[in-house]
């Protein structure tokens, strides 16, 4: 909450799977122990823990949003409580994989900026006043984290060496002459293999680190330059 004498509030989330239904029930208690009413916003997010989502490195982004569970203004009496409740499928995700957060945010916004030494691009920024999370599955089996660190996304290679960065949010990756494919991979109870796939064809198995494979441009069939999919996967 910064520097600031932030108000004493207190959420607290709780969340039950139904193994069935596939359907998640997210259950969340407000307490506002100040001396006056309190007027903020709640906001619950669905996040995964390991996300399906790479970043620019190549490694899986963690605590991923998902989605909001609960998304709305609120207002707590002096020493009011309140309860909030959401039912929602989730049968597209790992439950073992998924974190509810919630955060209780300030209906007061203050003045920032992205660039503050110039005070450029200025927004609303709004205090939390109070955080609670809970996993869907305590101690659940998390999936592999798996991502291609080089090439990396963006960058036109030339025989293995970068020699240009493109610009703009939709960048592909493009690959001229025999490139080596490098891979992250982690989990808990160890790496067993990886599996490189080009266009959904199983091309090499690699069961020890480093995880490498050469894409050599005989792979490809194809004269002219054309779009292709790379995809590694975690056992």
């Amino acid at each position: 909450a910064g520097s600031r004498d932030a108000p004493n509030i207190q959420v607290t989330v709780n969340a039950k799977y139904d193994n069935k239904t596939d359907k998640l029930t997210t259950e969340v208690h407000l307490k506002n122990y100040e001396k006056e009413i309190y007027s903020g916003r709640l906001k619950v997010y669905l996040t995964e823990i390991v996300s399906q989502w790479n970043g620019y490195d190549g490694k899986p982004y963690h605590y991923g949003f998902v989605d909001y569970v609960i998304n709305e203004a609120v207002s707590l009496d002096t020493n009011g409580e309140k309860n909030f409740s959401n039912t929602q499928s989730v049968s597209d995700y790992d439950y073992e994989n998924l974190m509810i957060m919630a955060v209780v945010f300030n209906s007061k916004s203050e003045d920032k900026y992205v660039y503050p030494n110039e005070n450029e691009h200025s927004f609303d920024a709004y205090y939390a006043d109070a955080v609670n999370a809970t996993s869907v599955a305590e101690g659940g089996n998390l999936p592999p984290e798996v991502g291609i660190t080089s090439p990396v996304k963006g960058k036109i290679y030339f025989f293995d060496s970068a020699i240009f960065e493109q610009l703009g949010p939709f960048r592909n990756t493009f690959l001229i002459g025999k490139t080596t494919i490098s891979v992250y991979a982690n989990d808990d109870s160890g790496i067993k293999k990886i599996e490189f796939y080009v266009d959904g064809d199983l091309m090499k198995t690699v069961e020890s680190e480093p995880y490498n494979w050469v894409l050599k441009i005989s792979t490809f069939k194809e004269i002219l330059p054309h779009k292709h999919t790379i995809e590694v996967i975690a056992y």
